[in-house]
């Protein structure tokens, strides 16, 4: 076996894998491990009094074993070992510095550990001696050449953690938390305790515990929730939940070396509303989840953190004001956070799952030949330019996850070797931080409370379509009048309005959505018209058609501005068209028919050229097999919008376009996350498309899917609106239906009690005098809900989102049409406005 030479002598990855290997062919990595395992035996063994060597050389092999086989992964065995790394001498590089950077970082801990363990025995042990070292249980996420942070666990079997970087900053994060703590009475939060060496340091201990009794949850997530604040007024980042141990009742952050860090990417031209998420609370990525590490348990059992919502908020507003309050004992000359100006944090680059992502992908055989393709593969396309670029490809093509580091009173980055990156930063971490609390306010506190309560709704599990619980008898009102149901409508634009997150080019607000009718996320509003801008954007401009106001006419205008590039991107790149589908409410079709409503609502010249490009564009996917029939996801839905454009129009083209569609829907099996029966997405929105197509055809009997389900997108309401057309009697038993049941707390369009009033208007407008009986009824009572407790979203929880079948939006709109419904058109039957609207 051959491996390089060097002009200086043979590298000392070459000279590991000639000894190890040698003229044995094993198939696998163990002459590597020995050899290995043999270094640190005879390196460690000055420590014998001190550890049990043959335990901790045990657990040393079985990590490094464990790395080394997921390099070894992508690779096939021809001939053993030997033959192996002679064929891929990269991947013989890559074995062999793996080995000896273990090697390297095992005798640096263990020596580090004898000259400072008499320290660490008095303040982190009361001084009580623990006994030899057992085990040394390293993490699996690295800092490079081996180093990882390590639980070093004793005789007597208490524990102690080593920090490969001084752990300088976690101890002023210490002060800091007991700094809270004298500004909040009653708080008490845990800080941990550090022995601070230079280049590394050690940490006690802390073990999960779980709680004992439901007070103790709730002190959990008040103390998590003040702990929150602090973070946000720090600026830490991608403090993942493993970094939070749940200790009975205190939330214990163990690592914080991501505080005070700037962003690193430009933003310019970015989406205010991702840009607002960037430097909100979400970005401390601590946040309760349902399930995993730092999360209480009550005894035995799993805690739902949504049951503690408002014990998280309330800590959280604690926590803010008291930093408001306050402020100038952080911020001012000498103050708490400028102790932490020299401490070392680290700076992401980008998320580690990406990096963890590129060096799996890079251990394919035809990467491991020649060190130049794995440079031309990880500096290949896709990747961003930058000042961090070089070095990061260095450190992949080394197969380290690349590392850079910086401090909070600087605005320069080093990489891990020390190199000095100067200026990287536009601002230093500690300016920034410094700024923000300066700023913090109470609109930005109700802000980040609402993105806290909106996070922890969206991780409550699956979208459930059926509206949910009954609403509790509201405040007597009497029958609403148009000017009523005006003037209701407005306090939620004005509430969209000043949600809304702007530039001086577009607008756009963060809202839950429903992704695939499955799940919901926190997220900027995408471009569909059923949850996102342009659905928003349609109720402000109807509403400032019917109120002449400009405010909402121009915010609606502004919102849609990145219309004309997102279609540019779908002309170009087929695949995310195809994948968007022709969806009336979730796709292209809904684009659509906001555009050609939107054109007539604010008399815009621009909305009608979009438009022409969206049709054309949407018309390229009658001609896609293969996709879903449903109206709110499939060709149904992009037939009913074509149908709308032309009628509203006259584009010409939207009418070819529906009759392929009508088309492409004969051979079309439903499919979807809706009900079967429904009308978002099952055969009852199917059969209406067709029928509003044909003009002729057989409704089905309006029947409920479910006996508790009478909203718009899979229950009655939805099935009734498709068979408005059927025989009498079968009308009006689904109508008596509909005025037996209790009124939902849900006021949304979508699976709540304002769709199941506009499937009402849709029959009192035909002249079913039951329907137009009903419908006033519970007109009368969605007001007064409204006035009891405010409009309640369709959402986990009713928490407010922008959306228009599950939001603000949608509601706003469905009191229009109860007032205005000769001028308003029903945007879920996706109809235009009529020649005299």
């Amino acid at each position: 076996m051959s491996l390089p030479s060097t002009s200086t002598g043979r590298p000392d990855w070459a000279e590991f894998v000639e000894r190890a290997v040698g003229t044995a062919h094993p198939s696998g990595p163990a002459p590597l491990l020995d050899l290995a395992r043999e270094r640190v035996a005879r390196g460690a063994g000055q420590y014998a009094e001190l550890a049990d060597l043959s335990s901790v050389c045990d657990q040393f092999a079985d990590r490094l074993g464990e790395r080394l086989a997921r390099l070894l992964a992508g690779t096939p065995a021809p001939d053993g070992l030997a033959a192996l790394l002679a064929e891929y001498p990269v991947l013989a590089r890559l074995l062999a510095q793996t080995c000896l950077h273990a090697v390297d970082a095992t005798l640096e801990l263990l020596t580090r550990f004898a000259a400072d363990r008499d320290t660490i025995v008095e303040l982190l042990f009361g001084g009580v001696d623990p006994g030899r070292l057992t085990t040394v249980r390293t993490s699996v996420r690295e800092h490079g050449r081996g180093r990882a942070v390590a639980v070093l666990r004793f005789a007597d079997g208490r524990a102690v953690v080593y920090k490969p970087r001084s752990p300088a900053l976690l101890r002023h994060f210490g002060e800091l938390v007991s700094w809270l703590n004298k500004t909040i009475p009653g708080l008490a939060l845990r800080p941990v305790t550090t022995v601070v060496r230079p280049g590394h340091g050690w940490v006690e201990f802390v073990a999960p515990r779980p709680c004992a009794s439901v007070a103790e949850v709730d002190r959990f997530y008040r103390r998590q929730g003040a702990l929150l604040a602090l973070l946000y007024a720090v600026d830490a980042v991608d403090l993942h939940h493993e970094n939070l141990v749940a200790a009975g009742d205190q939330p214990v952050l163990v690592d914080v070396e991501t505080l005070f860090h700037a962003t690193l990417d430009p933003v310019a031209g970015q989406d205010p509303a991702a840009l607002a998420l960037r430097s909100s609370v979400t970005r401390t990525a601590l946040l309760p989840a349902p399930l995993g590490a730092g999360r209480p348990r009550l005894g035995e059992k799993d805690v739902d953190p949504a049951e503690y919502r408002f014990a998280l908020l309330t800590g959280f507003r604690a926590g803010y004001d008291a930093i408001v309050a306050h402020r100038d004992e952080l911020t001012g000359s000498g103050g708490l956070l400028s102790r932490c100006g020299d401490d070392e944090i680290r700076l992401l680059a980008r998320p580690a799952g990406a990096y963890a992502a590129l060096l799996a992908e890079s251990t394919r055989p035809d990467l491991l030949r020649d060190d130049r393709d794995r440079e031309r593969f990880f500096a290949g396309p896709g990747t961003p330019d930058g000042p961090l670029v070089r070095f990061e490809v260095a450190d992949l093509v080394a197969g380290e996850v690349p590392v850079f580091v910086g401090r909070p009173g600087s605005r320069d980055a080093w990489t891990r070797d020390g190199e000095r990156i100067p200026g990287l930063l536009d601002v230093s971490g500690l300016d920034a931080a410094t700024a923000k609390i300066t700023d913090l306010d109470e609109v930005d506190r109700l802000d980040q409370e609402w993105l806290i309560a909106a996070a922890m709704a969206a991780r409550t599990g699956p979208v459930d379509h059926r509206g949910g619980d009954p609403a509790p008898e509201p405040a007597a009102t009497g029958v609403p009048d148009p000017p009523s149901l005006l003037a209701a409508a407005c306090g939620i634009a004005d509430q969209l309005v000043a949600r809304s997150l702007q530039d001086e080019d577009r607008a756009n607000w963060l809202g839950l959505e429903p992704v695939a009718g499955r799940h919901w996320a926190l997220a900027p509003l995408g471009a569909g018209l059923g949850d996102g801008y342009t659905g928003v954007a349609l109720f402000l401009a109807q509403l400032g058609r019917l109120t002449d106001t400009d405010r909402y006419r121009e915010l609606a205008r502004k919102a849609i501005r990145p219309l004309p590039g997102l279609l540019d991107t779908l002309g170009d790149e087929p695949e995310p068209a195809r994948t968007l589908g022709p969806g009336g409410f979730l796709g292209l079709g809904g684009i659509c028919y906001a555009l050609s409503r939107m054109s007539t609502l604010l008399g815009d010249g621009e909305c009608a050229d979009w438009l022409s490009r969206a049709v054309e564009l949407t018309g390229t996917l009658a001609d896609v097999p293969g996709g879903s029939a449903g109206v709110a996801t499939g060709y149904a839905g992009g037939l009913l919008a074509m149908l709308a454009v032309h009628e509203e129009t006259g584009l010409a083209s939207a009418g070819d376009v529906a009759a392929r569609f009508a088309a492409r829907l004969g051979e079309t099996v439903v499919a979807g996350p809706y009900s079967p029966a429904g009308f978002a997405g099952g055969a009852a929105g199917v059969a209406y498309a067709m029928r509003r197509f044909t003009g002729t055809g057989t409704a089905p009997a309006p029947q409920p899917v479910a006996d508790d389900d009478f909203g718009w997108c899979g229950g009655m309401s939805g099935v009734l609106l498709a068979a408005a057309d059927h025989e009498p009697a079968a009308v009006d038993d689904a109508v008596a239906a509909l005025a037996a049941r209790r009124p939902l707390r849900d006021t949304s369009l979508c699976h709540g009690e304002l769709g199941i009033v506009d499937a009402l208007t849709v029959l009192a407008l035909r002249g079913h005098e039951g329907a137009a009986r009903t419908r006033v009824h519970y007109a009368a009572r969605a007001i007064g809900a409204l006035d009891r407790g405010g409009p309640r979203c369709g959402t986990p929880g009713g928490v407010p989102s922008p959306g228009l079948l599950t939001g603000l939006a949608g509601i706003g709109y469905g009191f229009l049409r109860l007032g205005f419904a000769d001028q308003v058109p029903s945007v879920l039957l996706l109809e235009p406005a009529s020649p005299d609207r």
